[in-house]
């Protein structure tokens, strides 16, 4: 069974410059893929690597058409669908509209990273190119067993970050759906979610450490925790995700690629910031 997930984000940026970021290789290669192969006069585009689903060691997309800085199709075989993704851009002023169409998403499984969580990190990172931030953090798909493992820089001091990971708030703008948070050690630690997800503080040191306890469905208790290193008025947010024994973990490593991205932007672009929009999520976790 297929699905079609509609996902939007908001860019201050023109659509013309959208456009290049999007069909040009070298920027691509950037924000998006490894590799990248880019021609639109002569009726290619294609895109693979460690950082695209699936692993593929070479293009695996053919070229629908586009409009001149106003919409880009192609289709794409990934995870065993040929699904067909249509970008199209909707200037308004200074700023673009994305919206992102893809149809032919295969139901997600467990194990594997979700189509959801990768659309919804790559447009956080090609708007945060668009503005000319570094230090960008991509899902490597080699990772499908064991713990989760990742870590990304943010332009912003640790108390900002801390806040972020802890304030309830915060916490709702970027990720969670009425968060409850209370910090101390054996104290409630919930991103309202039905399913599961973290569900106590497990220790913690203000401002540079938390851990918490996290269970999800029928699946044993695991353990989240971030470590934030400051210097120079930047932090190094470090995250470490551990207890799976032999479970495939490839779509939490999608999922907190996307947690951490988010947070990178929010705290990053600030006013020209707002919550990427996608159906993909009923209510939370991806179904795609």
């Amino acid at each position: 069974m297929s699905k079609t997930i509609n996902t939007t984000v908001r860019i201050n940026r023109p659509a013309a410059e959208v456009f290049r970021l999007l069909t040009t290789t070298s920027e691509l290669e950037q924000w998006f893929a490894e590799h990248a192969r880019v021609d639109l006069a002569g009726g290619s585009y294609g895109f693979w690597g460690r950082y695209t689903p699936g692993l593929p060691s070479e293009a695996q997309q053919q070229l629908k058409g586009f409009q001149q800085d106003r919409s880009l199709s192609y289709v794409w075989h990934v995870n065993g669908n040929d699904t067909v993704v249509e970008f199209t851009l909707d200037g308004d002023g200074d700023a673009t509209v994305v919206k992102l169409v893809t149809h032919g998403n295969r139901e997600w499984e467990e194990g594997s990273g979700s189509m959801t969580d990768f659309w919804v990190a790559a447009l956080e990172n090609l708007r945060l190119h668009a503005h000319g931030h570094a230090q960008i953090l991509r899902c490597d798909y080699n990772h499908v067993r064991g713990p989760v493992d990742c870590a990304v820089e943010v332009a912003s001091g640790a108390s900002a970050v801390w806040e972020g990971l802890t304030d309830p708030g915060q916490l709702d703008r970027f990720f969670a759906s009425g968060a409850r948070v209370v910090l101390e050690p054996g104290g409630e630690f919930s991103y309202g979610w039905e399913n599961g997800g973290p569900q106590s503080v497990v220790s913690l040191e203000p401002g540079r450490s938390l851990e918490v306890r996290w269970l999800w469905g029928t699946e044993d208790d695991t353990v989240v925790r971030w470590e934030l290193k400051e210097s120079s008025g930047r932090t190094r947010i470090s995250l470490l995700h551990s207890g799976f024994g032999e479970r495939k973990t490839q779509d939490y490593h999608a999922g907190w690629t996307s947690f951490l991205v988010s947070l990178k932007a929010m705290l990053e672009l600030g006013s020209d910031w707002s919550k990427v929009q996608t159906d993909g999520y009923v209510p939370e976790g991806a179904t795609a």
